[in-house]
């Protein structure tokens, strides 16, 4: 592998590919990235083996090759080296970063032949959202998602066609957040999916590091994509049926009154200092 490209993208390509809070000791393999060059693009990708995300680095490419490198290690050093031009070449499971004739780096890694390929979605139903629409939907619907998953039918977001909308409902049994999209040009038949409270996190994470103006989401029958701006998330959707929640939803109230926004948000804050 040869390949050069800028300081920013790589690191930018590295910071999306790495996952929150993603440590598997049984397969130390999923700690590292795998990056691939092929046709000019630099691709690196990582998986917890519910989970993948595969980012697309432009650069210009002199050699074909794959190599899986420990993605701490390497992300660290990219963040800290200046904004200029990175060659990477690779000799068998050895990776050599280089900037310019001041910084040089080897990464030892393992042979990339051992990573996981990530799932390939055959999607039954497609969806292309606005960035902000689909970012705002995921947050407000997640407010109200369990901090565990005792209960699994409710530990996600669950994405659901009402007649020419996308509802986004989280609830913990206590709480319930349900969030309407609009989208006119809908026109599969009736279906809901429920995406894991990770993967929602992640998603949240990748959009709010989007430019692109559209995203494009695809379910299976147990798995889902999310493609945005030369970038790829697929992961495992929850099994089971989510409540009907509709009942939990009054009506009508008696009482209704408005405020302004910041005072009442002023209001609670001080009140939760003396919350047990």
């Amino acid at each position: 592998m040869k390949f050069t490209c800028l300081q920013e993208n790589l690191r930018q390509g590295l910071q999306i590919a790495k996952q929150s809070g993603s440590r598997h000791t049984t397969l130390p393999i999923l700690q590292n990235y795998l990056i691939q060059v092929y046709q000019g693009t630099l691709t690196i990708t990582s998986t917890n083996l519910e989970i993948g995300i595969r980012a697309m680095v432009r650069g210009k490419e002199e050699a074909e090759g794959t190599i899986t490198v420990p993605q701490e290690r390497l992300l660290a050093y990219i963040k800290n080296l200046p904004q200029d031009k990175i060659d990477l070449a690779t000799e068998e499971t050895t990776l050599h970063v280089s900037s310019g004739s001041e910084f040089s780096a080897d990464f030892h890694g393992m042979d990339a032949a051992d990573f996981p390929e990530l799932p390939v979605v055959e999607p039954n139903v497609t969806l292309t959202l606005a960035v902000s629409e689909l970012k705002n939907a995921l947050k407000l619907a997640s407010v109200s998602l369990p901090k565990n998953d005792f209960r699994p039918e409710i530990a996600g977001v669950y994405i659901a066609k009402k007649g020419q909308s996308m509802v986004f409902v989280g609830t913990d049994g206590f709480r319930l957040s349900e969030k309407t999209v609009q989208i006119p040009s809908l026109d599969e038949g009736e279906f809901g999916f429920i995406v894991p409270t990770k993967t929602v996190s992640e998603c949240i994470r990748i959009l709010d590091a989007c430019d692109d103006e559209e995203v494009s989401l695809g379910f299976g029958s147990s798995q889902m994509s999310m493609n945005v701006s030369q970038i790829e998330l697929v992961s495992k959707l929850v099994e089971g049926r989510f409540p009907q929640y509709e009942g939990l939803i009054p009506a009508d109230f008696s009482r209704s009154f408005s405020v302004d926004k910041d005072e009442l948000i002023q209001a609670i804050r001080l009140s939760s200092v003396f919350a047990a």
